[in-house]
């Protein structure tokens, strides 16, 4: 079998290592972020008030996010990132003392500062790494990170399963700072490499900006892609937050201490982590080949109903086990990936600046609307009434992506007639479904009496002839 990493070119090489490495600490540190974060909180609070710590995590998220944005593109990002590493940090160690002399208070601020962490660094890494990295090479080699991604994730659930076997939970958020000082450390070691290697471009990407956060609102606001993109991000959040209430009260019922909840959710994360792996590098390439995005896109909203549909015929661990899956496993190694293959049809001036609006702060302000919402119904549901409660709002995510499905392969081809789009380089992203219809829009322009029409038909003509729309270009050319 080849190695996933034979795409990767003898010049390449050094730089892929160091963002590969980076994208492996980032993914080990929210790893054990995570596990120590709900596991202390969860063993202390239960879910009573994990709606209230949704609201409060998203609003907080926001205004870091803000915060980030106004700051990006006046620092370089390299040394921006490393800056970022080491307040976070040093934040986190201040909180694990207070954790550990007893002020329970402090749990709900783990929380807050996992979801903090994750949106910027998540945000500034894949903008940081854009800047090293032209287009051709990006789609080559950004699966690849992610997988590296995956890998430090795995490594980070070993180390939390074994360190709740022989140290207190809190330990955990130390490992976590941990982990993102050694990110740092390896930035700051690597700053003259950074400057010998890019920026490729005369300015860094800045897609986080005000300015550019501005102009993605006019988009998606003007535009029924943009409008459909912003419904389908947040009826996914209201579900996929409902989902993790859930599948929370199970945990903190069939768990009885912190220590259990961390060595339960380490072993759990290195599973889930190795099958991530194996979707990302197999699965998601397969049904993108097959369907294309857009279709694939359809995939995480049925599998999303499913989850509520086993947890309210199953309430107990192994379901709550799979639903977890879905929200995470499959919402990184393939529903995020895929939507940021959607965000193709998004004019380039803009799509930076789009997919970061709708992945912060649409994402987040679901984040809080759920959390409200959860308030009003918890205590008053049964959670079999709260599994359908959640099954019709992943039924909007569901009918806001058939809506995104449409609406991209329309925005393709508005943008192939007017000349504004190569289709060679988002061809491998269509599957039998977008390529029939564009075989027939190469059809009405076999026989349009236009030139810029029959100039894009002599060159979707052979394009769409290697990805097998043969059958329709011969039926084509028998009708002229």
């Amino acid at each position: 079998m080849t190695s996933p990493f034979a795409d990767v070119r003898p010049l390449e090489r050094p730089r892929f290592r160091f963002f590969l490495l980076l994208s492996a600490l980032l993914g080990a540190a929210q790893v054990v972020g995570i596990a120590a974060s709900e596991a202390l909180f969860l063993a202390e609070f239960g879910v009573a008030w994990l709606p209230h710590t949704f609201v409060a995590a998203a609003l907080f998220t926001v205004a870091v996010s803000y915060l980030y944005a106004t700051v990006v593109g006046r620092v370089r990002n390299d040394r921006l990132f490393e800056q970022m590493l080491v307040i976070s940090a040093v934040v986190l160690a201040a909180v694990a003392g207070g954790v550990a002399a007893g002020v329970t208070l402090l749990l709900p601020v783990l929380v807050c500062l996992y979801w903090a962490n994750y949106a910027v660094f998540l945000n500034h890494y894949w903008t940081f790494t854009g800047d090293y990295f032209d287009t051709l090479a990006s789609k080559r080699l950004f699966p690849l990170f992610t997988v590296g991604a995956s890998l430090g994730s795995i490594a980070g659930g070993v180390v939390t399963a074994l360190a709740s076997r022989f140290a207190p939970p809190v330990t955990l958020v130390g490992l976590w700072a941990l982990s993102l000082l050694g990110a740092a450390l390896l930035l700051h070691r690597h700053r003259r490499d950074l400057r010998r290697w890019g920026p490729l471009e005369l300015e860094e990407a800045d897609d986080t900006s005000v300015a550019g956060i501005h102009g993605a609102l006019l988009l998606i606001r003007n535009t029924p892609i943009g409008r459909r993109l912003a419904l389908a991000a947040v009826a996914m959040v209201l579900s996929l937050f409902v989902l993790q209430y859930l599948y929370s009260d199970v945990f903190a019922r069939s768990f009885e201490t912190a220590e259990q909840l961390a060595f339960f959710f380490g072993a759990y994360l290195v599973v889930t982590n190795v099958l991530e792996v194996a979707v990302e590098l197999w699965v998601t390439p397969f049904l993108i080949r097959r369907f294309g995005v857009a279709s694939t896109n359809v995939v995480h909203p049925v599998l999303t109903i499913a989850s509520f549909g086993l947890l309210a015929f199953d309430y107990r661990l192994g379901a709550a086990a799979v639903a977890r899956a879905n929200r995470e496993m499959l919402e990184n190694a393939m529903a995020g990936p895929v939507r940021n293959l959607v965000y193709n049809a998004i004019p380039t001036a803009v799509r930076g600046p789009s997919r970061a609006f709708l992945e912060g702060i649409v994402v987040y302000s679901g984040m809080a609307i759920a959390g409200s919402v959860l308030i009003v119904l918890t205590g008053r549901l049964d959670p079999v009434w709260l599994c359908a409660a959640g099954a019709s709002l992943a039924g909007l995510y569901f009918l806001a992506t058939l809506g995104v499905r449409r609406q991209y392969l329309r925005t393709l081809i508005a943008e192939l007639r007017e000349g504004r789009l190569d289709f060679e380089s988002l061809s491998g992203d269509l599957g039998h479904w977008e390529l029939s219809r564009l075989a027939e829009l190469w059809r009405t322009m076999l026989t349009a009496r236009d030139q810029r029409a029959a100039q894009l038909a002599s060159q979707l003509a052979p394009q769409l002839g290697a990805r097998g729309a043969v059958a329709a270009l011969r039926t084509g050319l028998d009708h002229d």
